[in-house]
C-alpha cells in the first residue's frame, strides 16, 4: 500500500462513516482493506490491521479518524477498538476457541471486509534456541524457547505465514532476544504474514538485537515485545536495537504493542516503507544512524505503555545526529497522537516532506541545533508547529516550504532554551506556507534577532515585516474548508490560492498556491531536497549520497543507472552552470570565493567529512584541503579581478594557507 497527498481540485463525492468524533468523511470510491493470519493459536492475541485504500492501493490520508467494528457471528470481538489514523490502524484480538473463526471488519455502512481464520494445534510444537550453525529456514508455528543468536555468515529465513512464540516475562529486562550477527530474512505476503509474537497472553518478549548483521522483514508483524535491556529516552526496552553498522530494513509491515520503545540505535541504516509503528512508549530513537522513512505511520506514543506507567518524552521519533555521509529523510508518511513531540530532532539534519503530523501534547516538530527542512507537510493540533533551540555557537537552521501549519498556539518558535547565549544563531526560512493559529495565539516567536527569521511568500494573521521577510505575504484567514473537522483545503476563495513565489507554478499552469493542499509542483532539476531552489545543500546533499552508495533515484540526476560524480559533474557544471571553487554559487570563481572558504576555517582541520561546497569542498569528498584547490585551479575558471578588486596572487594563496594552518595548532584543531 503507498499513500498520496490529495491536491487542490480533487474533490469527490463523500460518504460518512464512523468515527471516533462521529463526524468525518470519507471519499465513496474507497474499499477498506484487511490482513491479518490465516491462523491462529487460541488464547494468544492475533494482530489485525486495517487500511482504507482506493483500486491502487494508496491509502486516503485524508479519512482523519474512523472506527473499524470487527465482529464475528454479531458479536464483538476486539478489546480495543480499530482506529484508523489517516486511514490506517490496527488492533489485537483474543480467539479462546480452537474452531474456525470468521472476522468481520465493518466502517460504518459503506466499507466491509471479511475473512478467515483457521485454529492451530500448540500442545507439540516444534522449538529453537541457542546458536545456529547453518542457514535455516522456518515454516509453520515454532516455539523459540531461549535467546537465538544468528552468528556472522550464517541466514534465517521465515517463511511465508510463520508463527514465532517467542517466551516472555511478566516483568522487567530478560525477555527473549533474536541477535543477528548474520542475516535475518522474512518472507511474508499480503495474504500470509509473518509474525512474532509472545507465547504467553500475559507475557512480552524481549528484542531483535542486530549487531553489525542485515535484518530484512516484509509482511511481518511484530507485537508484545520490549521486555529488554532498558536505556535512552524514557528508560525502556526496544522491540529492535540496531548497532555495530547494522542494517534494519522494514517494508509493509507493523510493529505493535511494546512494553518499551519501538527501537534503539546507537549505528547503521534504518529502512521502513510502508510500515505501521503503533502504540508503544515511543517510536525510534537513533544516533549514528541513517534513515529513509516513506509511506509510513508512526501512532500513539503514550506513558500507558511504560512499565511503570510514567509519562515521559513519548516522542513520536526521536533523531540525534547521524554519522558522516548518512541521511535522515521521512516522507510521504504520518506522525500522530504522541503524548511529547512527533518529532524530536537533537544535532541532526532531516529532511520531511509530504508528511501529516499531527496531535502531538507539545511540537509537531522540535529541533535542537542541526539544520531541518520541512517541505509540503501539514503540522497540526499541536500546542507548537516548530520550535527551533540552539546551544554554545551553534546555528540552528529551519526551512519550511509549501507546508501548512494550523489548529496550533504557536505556529513559529526561536526559544532560548536556558540563559541568553549570544553566540546563537536561530534562523528561519519559511516560504510559500500557511502559518495558522487558534485564537489568542501568536504565529511567529523569537528570544532572538526577529531579522534571522525570514517569512516570505506566505499567509499569517500577523504582519511579519522584518529585514530578510514581508516579500509576498498576506496577513489574514486562510479560509480552510473547515479546520474544526481537520479538512485543511482551501476553499475557492481562499487568499492562499496562486499566491506563492511568482517565478513557479503549479499543475494547471497557474502561480503556486500555498501550503500542503496546493496542486502539484513540477520537480525543479537539482532540488534534491525540494526547497524550490538549487543551491550548495543539494550540492552537499548529493555528496553525501554519492558516499553512502544510495539508490535513490533522485540522486541520479544525469540518468545515467547510476549514482556517482558524473552526477555531481552534472549538478555543477549543467544545472548550476559553474564549476569547483565558485563557493558562493555567484557563477564565477574569484578572490571572493577563496576569502570566504578560508574564513570558514576549515581547511585541512581535523573533523572528519565535516566541510561542504561553501566551506571548500570541491571533490565531493566533505573535506576541504589542498586536493580542492588543484580541482578548482585546474579546471581553469579563476576570473582575474578587475581594478577594483585585487588579484588574489599565488603569494597571497600560500600566505593565507599557511595563516589557516597557524590558527588551528594555535587552537588546538589541527
Amino acid at each position: 500500500m503507498t499513500n498520496k497527498k490529495r491536491r487542490r481540485g480533487e474533490y469527490r463525492h463523500r460518504a460518512t462513516f464512523e468515527s471516533l468524533e462521529g463526524r468525518e468523511l470519507l471519499a465513496a470510491d474507497l474499499s477498506l482493506s484487511l490482513s491479518v493470519r490465516e491462523n491462529f493459536i487460541p488464547g494468544i492475541p492475533v494482530l489485525v490491521h486495517a487500511a482504507l485504500q482506493d483500486a491502487n492501493g494508496t491509502i486516503d490520508r485524508d479519512a482523519w479518524d474512523g472506527t473499524v467494528k470487527l465482529s464475528s457471528n454479531g458479536e464483538t470481538v476486539a478489546a480495543e477498538p480499530l482506529r484508523l489514523v489517516n486511514g490506517r490502524g490496527s488492533t489485537l484480538i483474543t480467539i479462546e476457541d480452537a474452531q474456525p473463526f470468521s472476522l468481520e471488519a465493518r466502517l460504518g455502512d459503506s466499507y466491509l471486509a471479511e475473512t478467515q481464520l483457521t485454529p492451530v494445534d500448540a500442545s507439540n510444537l516444534p522449538t529453537l534456541s541457542g546458536d545456529l550453525t547453518t542457514d535455516t529456514t522456518i515454516s509453520g508455528v515454532v516455539r523459540i524457547t531461549d535467546d537465538l543468536t544468528i552468528p556472522e555468515q550464517v541466514t534465517l529465513t521465515l517463511s511465508a505465514g510463520s508463527l514465532l512464540l517467542l517466551e516472555g516475562v511478566t516483568s522487567g529486562e530478560d525477555g527473549t532476544q533474536i541477535e543477528v550477527y548474520g542475516e535475518l530474512k522474512s518472507l511474508g505476503t499480503a495474504s500470509s504474514p509473518v509474525t512474532l509474537t509472545a507465547s504467553n497472553a500475559n507475557k512480552t518478549w524481549g528484542e531483535i538485537d542486530v549487531q553489525g548483521g542485515t535484518a530484512s522483514l516484509e509482511n511481518t508483524i511484530v507485537t508484545r515485545a520490549g521486555s529488554s535491556p532498558r536505556g535512552g529516552h524514557t528508560s525502556t526496552g526496544p522491540a529492535f536495537r540496531l548497532r555495530s553498522d547494522g542494517t534494519l530494513s522494514l517494508t509493509d509491515s507493523v510493529v505493535s504493542d511494546i512494553r518499551g520503545k519501538i527501537l534503539q540505535s546507537s549505528s547503521g541504516e534504518l529502512h521502513l516503507t510502508n510500515t505501521l509503528l503503533t502504540r508503544a512508549v515511543m517510536g525510534p530513537e537513533i544516533n549514528n544512524t541513517g534513515l529513509e522513512m516513506r509511506d509510513s505511520w508512526i501512532v500513539d506514543m503514550a506513558g500507558r505503555f511504560h512499565h511503570n506507567g510514567k509519562v515521559d518524552d513519548n516522542d513520536g521519533i526521536y533523531l540525534h545526529s547521524q554519522a558522516d555521509n548518512q541521511t535522515i529523510t521521512l516522507s510521504d508518511s504520518v506522525v500522530a497522537i504522541v503524548q511529547d513531540d512527533a518529532i524530536d530532532t537533537l544535532g541532526s539534519e532531516v529532511l520531511i516532506q509530504n508528511t501529516i503530523v499531527r496531535d502531538a501534547d507539545d511540537k509537531a516538530i522540535s529541533v535542537f541545533n542541526g539544520e531541518v527542512i520541512v517541505n509540503d507537510s501539514l503540522l497540526v493540533n499541536s500546542d507548537i508547529g516548530i520550535e527551533t533551540k540552539g546551544s554554545g555557537s551553534s546555528t540552528p537552521d529551519t526551512r519550511v516550504n509549501n507546508t501548512t501549519i494550523a489548529n496550533v498556539n504557536r505556529a513559529i518558535r526561536a526559544r532560548d532554551k536556558g540563559s541568553p547565549d549570544p553566540n546563537v544563531v536561530i534562523t528561519y526560512d519559511i516560504t510559500n506556507s500557511i502559518l495558522h493559529v487558534n485564537e489568542g495565539g501568536v504565529a511567529v516567536a523569537t528570544d532572538y534577532a526577529p531579522e534571522d527569521l525570514h517569512i516570505n511568500y506566505s499567509l499569517l494573521p500577523q504582519s511579519w515585516d522584518h529585514a530578510g521577510s514581508g516579500e509576498g505575504n498576506i496577513n489574514g484567514a486562510p479560509l480552510f474548508v473547515a479546520p474544526n473537522l481537520n479538512d485543511f483545503h482551501l476553499q475557492p476563495n481562499s487568499p492562499a490560492i496562486d499566491a506563492g513565489m511568482p517565478d513557479r507554478v503549479d499543475d494547471d499552469g497557474s502561480r503556486l498556491d500555498l501550503g500542503f493542499y496546493a496542486l502539484g509542483l513540477a520537480a525543479l532539476p537539482g532540488d534534491l531536497n525540494q526547497d524550490t531552489k538549487v543551491d550548495t545543500h543539494d550540492i552537499d546533499r548529493l555528496c553525501k549520497g554519492i558516499k553512502a552508495q544510495s539508490q535513490d533515484s533522485a540522486f541520479d540526476l544525469n540518468d545515467s543507472g547510476d549514482i556517482d560524480l558524473d552526477d555531481y559533474d552534472y549538478l555543477v557544471r549543467v544545472i548550476l552552470g559553474t564549476g569547483p571553487g565558485d563557493a558562493n554559487l555567484d557563477g564565477v570563481f574569484d578572490s571572493s570565493d577563496l576569502v570566504q572558504v578560508f574564513q570558514r576555517g576549515e581547511y585541512e582541520d581535523n573533523q572528519t567529512a565535516n566541510s561542504g561546497w561553501s566551506e571548500g569542498d570541491w571533490n565531493c569528498d566533505g573535506e576541504f584541503n589542498s586536493s580542492d584547490l588543484v580541482v578548482a585551479f585546474q579546471g581553469g575558471d579563476y576570473q582575474v579581478a578587475t581594478s577594483t578588486r585585487p588579484e588574489i596572487r599565488s603569494s597571497d594563496l600560500a600566505a593565507a594557507i599557511e595563516a589557516d594552518t597557524h590558527k588551528q595548532k594555535s587552537t588546538g584543531t589541527a
